[in-house]
């Protein structure tokens, strides 16, 4: 038997047998929530940013209380009702939209306080979150994770005034749940 045909069956060979194995397996099953996670992650999470100079010679970094509050995101369905031919009215609802989160920061000591959209699932017991578009209206793109106690983590890159020049900050938040929506 030629030497590439055996490497060639001990190959296919271990492929099935791989793919046979992985199948058996209970962890393949896939998880079910009752709800999703924007109303489960809901809330005013209360704690402390911090800021530091990204590039200083020197870094230094200042901290302040800040909130980051959570909301379902929410769009509008307009629907146009005809009466007769000439006459109508247009009506309007609100509707969940579904894996979408509305996040508030807030932070006085840094004038920041900007709303935006963010992606929103469920990870490892608790929540997972993201914008990737760095022209969304904080400005910046960011993450962040919520743990099984409530504790949100969340961190990005953004350009402030001090002064009369504009720096670029690297920011992170830490807090905890302090009020669920």
């Amino acid at each position: 038997m030629n030497k590439s045909f055996r490497t060639y069956v001990l190959l296919a060979a271990a492929v099935l047998l791989g793919a046979a194995c992985g199948q058996n397996g209970s962890d393949n099953e896939e998880m079910v929530f009752d709800t999703t996670p924007e109303t489960d992650a809901a809330g005013v999470y209360a704690g402390e940013f911090s800021r530091t100079v990204v590039g200083a010679a020197v870094p230094d970094t200042t901290y302040a209380e800040g909130t980051l509050t959570l909301a379902p995101a929410q769009k509008c369905v307009v629907d146009t009702v005809w009466a007769n031919q000439t006459d109508y009215r247009l009506d309007t609802t609100y509707v969940l939209r579904p894996y979408v989160v509305n996040i508030t920061f807030k932070c006085e000591e840094f004038a920041i306080e900007k709303e935006c959209i963010a992606n929103i699932s469920h990870s490892n017991g608790g929540f997972a979150f993201s914008n990737h578009v760095a022209t969304n209206p904080l400005g910046a793109a960011f993450y962040g994770r919520i743990d099984e106690e409530g504790n949100l983590y969340s961190s990005f890159q953004m350009k402030l005034k001090s002064g009369r020049s504009t720096k670029t900050y690297a920011l992170t938040f830490g807090g905890a749940l302090q009020q669920a929506e």
